[in-house]
């Protein structure tokens, strides 16, 4: 287990999980995130939230840079049907914003619950 603040952890972690994204599904990544995030930190600052707020980023990030880099894949007659629609638009971001603060911290819990349990030295 690593001491770094929770700043440093948030950052490590979301650099691993975009590591992770490329060769696994990103559900896996920003689950790991989250217990990655929580448990590099400080004993004194290691809470749950630390690993929700990581995977909420990570969330965040991809959901944005994949939507920009990564368009979808359908054919030209579809396609030109396809309009912006601002209501599916909020309505993804917003589930996404939950499942990513969720499961970051559902294994921020785990992590913080697995880092007291291990014993000293």
């Amino acid at each position: 287990m690593s001491d770094y603040s929770a700043g440093s952890a948030v950052f490590i972690s979301i650099i691993i999980g975009f590591i992770i994204s490329i060769f696994f599904d990103v559900i896996f990544a920003v689950a790991t995130t989250g217990f990655i995030a929580t448990y590099l930190t400080r004993a004194e600052e290691r809470y749950t939230i630390i690993g929700a707020i990581a995977a909420l980023i990570l969330g965040v990030l991809v959901f944005f840079l994949n939507g920009i880099f990564l368009g979808p894949e359908m054919p030209y007659k579809i396609s030109s049907l396809v309009s912006i629609d601002l209501g599916s638009f909020i309505t993804g971001f917003i589930i996404l914003c939950l499942l990513s603060f969720s499961l970051g911290a559902l294994t921020g819990f785990i992590a913080s619950k697995a880092a007291k349990n291990k014993a000293p030295g």
